[in-house]
């Protein structure tokens, strides 16, 4: 939903200058950090029974130690990140839902 997007993005703006505000050494200026700190406000909302209706796809690099992130969150807060291989069936098409366990990242089933 877009209202939930603007706010989601209003929040992380805010979270940016409030860092860069405080400067006190625990700053979230990166992705990997941006990405917990998203999927830990889904997940906390979702637990309200107010989910924020986005999924987020955050990528980027450390500047420390150049380090490359990839990471994708949903509204229920769960996180996939780097290296994560999912096992699916070769039948499937580009484009299908499909229903993964997070445990094994097996294949379930197609979902629509």
């Amino acid at each position: 939903e877009m209202a939930d997007f603007q706010n989601l993005q209003k929040s992380i703006n805010q979270k940016h200058e409030d860092d860069m505000i405080t400067n006190d050494g625990n700053t979230f200026l990166h992705s990997s950090d941006y990405f917990n700190w998203i999927a830990q406000q889904q997940y906390q909302k979702r637990l309200k029974g107010d989910p924020i209706w986005v999924s987020c796809v955050v990528g980027g690099i450390n500047p420390r130690n150049q380090e490359v992130f990839l990471g994708s969150t949903d509204l229920y807060g769960t996180k996939v990140e780097n290296d994560y291989e999912i096992q699916v069936p070769i039948f499937l098409n580009e484009g299908d839902k499909v229903k993964i366990d997070t445990r094994t990242g097996k294949y379930v089933e197609r979902v629509s």
